[in-house]
């Protein structure tokens, strides 16, 4: 069996298999079309690592106590039980008619062994560019073929019995609210849990894909910002300037208190904290993109214009009767740029990005609240989708810097729990471009927040004296 081997960790995968929902798909629901959200993300996977304690080793005279062989069997049974419930999960995509065609082929399925105790390898951080090989791709398929499952799962087991899921979904469709949907009521079938109310299986063939139809015509396909593919991670060199590499920040609640009090006295000497009401999220962002301008600045020699884009999960904020277990993509996205000219071409205070960042998320809650119809909401998604198009083109042109950024911040990603306990850490891992991934901190307290940068920013990045302040991340367990 293959190996994903590094300098000092061995993954030797145990096998690898198609994992077939336990009952076919009916006729009637073999083709699923997907919706104008689904159309109009970026043609990637992203990954979900989840980190269990347990299950413990069995003793040998308590049988009650499953063994990771068995505990291995009944993740890989109830998968396949709870597939009929997300049927297009295990489907693959069409591209000409944006369709999924519900085959039944399965989900990419893998068993590994990590020749480590799971403590030995959080304890240090982890090394981010490990994390990878706890996935079953360290390079996705691509996203678009008629080959490539839908979603990828691995089984890690560590030396000590401790066990990690690695998860990636295609972006085509699922969220990251998608897919948390889809680990609980997996999790909560592998318990033998009766009570399903709280995940209730989605109802593919409604909401978001009927009110929102992808556009396939033509000429609708000419007049639509349509993402750009990424450049896969296989094609970014060791030496190339677009090696993307990433970090860990940690922003407690002390942490975000402290860039408060900061950015009112850069204010003046009328502004308190208390004049600061925007959430921890917005606070981390606006420390961070004042980070990245003066990374640039230097590299440059100016001031640049500089952007971020905003994922807004819409669920629960439209008029229209969605339901917030809708299964799919339904984010719009915030782009807010900075241009360096309206500030006299100088860096802005961090109080200036919290007042950028706050008027832009208000303005698109404001937006999406009034919006009474499926024009309406399909025009906001089609606005803000050739904003980040047309930023795109200018970043490609070395124009202007844009950062991508996703908050899953209360996503139920801790409360996926088969059974031996909910996971005490969860975390992304590598990311295909720039940006900034925001969870919630494992104890609770404030936000884990990942930056992908250049590799060639990276150090130049860790040096400036914003990031120096910050509390240095070290141990998960």
């Amino acid at each position: 069996m293959p190996s994903k081997m590094s300098s000092d960790l061995e993954i030797q995968v145990l096998n690898s298999k198609l994992i077939k929902p336990s009952n076919p798909t009916p006729p009637h629901l073999q083709k699923l079309y997907l919706s104008l959200f689904d159309q109009l993300v970026p043609p990637v996977y992203f990954s979900i690592i989840l980190y269990y304690s347990g299950p413990p080793p069995s003793p040998a005279d308590d049988r009650s106590v499953p063994t990771i062989a068995e505990t291995r069997a009944r993740l890989e049974k109830t998968l396949s039980e709870e597939l009929p419930s997300f049927f297009p999960l295990a489907g693959r995509f069409i591209q000409d008619d944006f369709s999924i065609d519900c085959n039944d082929q399965g989900v990419a399925y893998s068993e590994a062994q990590v020749s480590s105790k799971l403590s030995d390898f959080l304890r240090q951080g982890p090394r981010i560019e490990y994390l990878d090989k706890l996935l079953p791709w360290e390079s996705p398929p691509a996203s678009k073929s008629d080959a490539s499952p839908l979603l990828g799962i691995q089984v890690n087991t560590f030396d000590c019995g401790s066990l990690v899921l690695g998860i990636s979904i295609s972006h085509i469709i699922a969220d990251a609210a998608s897919l948390g949907q889809f680990l609980n009521s997996w999790a909560r079938s592998s318990q033998n849990c009766s009570e399903m109310a709280f995940y209730p299986s989605p109802n593919f063939h409604h909401d978001i894909a009927v009110l929102f139809p992808a556009r396939t015509s033509a000429e609708d396909k000419a007049t639509l910002p349509l993402p750009p593919t990424p450049k896969p991670k296989e094609l970014q060199s060791n030496n190339s300037p677009d090696k993307i590499v990433t970090t860990r920040l940690l922003f407690g609640q002390e942490t975000i208190t402290k860039i408060k009090e900061n950015a009112a006295k850069s204010k003046g000497p009328d502004s308190s904290i208390s004049d600061i009401k925007s959430s921890k999220v917005v606070i981390a962002l606006a420390l961070l993109w004042k980070s990245f301008m003066s990374l640039a600045a230097g590299k440059h020699g100016y001031t640049r214009d500089s952007v971020i884009a905003i994922a807004m999960n819409i669920r629960g904020k439209l008029s229209l009767q969605i339901p917030e277990t809708c299964f799919g993509n339904f984010c719009v996205s915030i782009v807010v740029p900075f241009e360096a000219n309206k500030n006299g071409n100088k860096l802005p205070e961090v109080y200036d990005l919290i007042s950028l960042l706050t008027e832009a998320i208000r303005d698109m809650n404001n937006r999406i609240y009034k919006a009474k119809t499926v024009e309406e909401v399909s025009s906001i998604l089609i606005e803000s989708r050739r904003g980040l198009t047309q930023i795109w083109d200018q970043e490609r042109n070395r124009l202007i810097d844009v950062y991508r950024t996703s908050s899953w911040r209360g996503f139920p990603l801790y409360e996926v729990d088969f059974g031996w306990g909910k996971p005490f850490w969860t975390s992304v891992a590598t990311q295909w471009g720039q940006g900034v991934w925001l969870m919630d901190a494992n104890n609770g307290d404030g936000i884990e927040v990942w930056v992908s940068l250049k590799e060639e920013d990276m150090a130049e990045f860790k040096r400036n004296p914003d990031i120096l302040a910050l509390p240095v991340p070290t141990s998960v367990v």
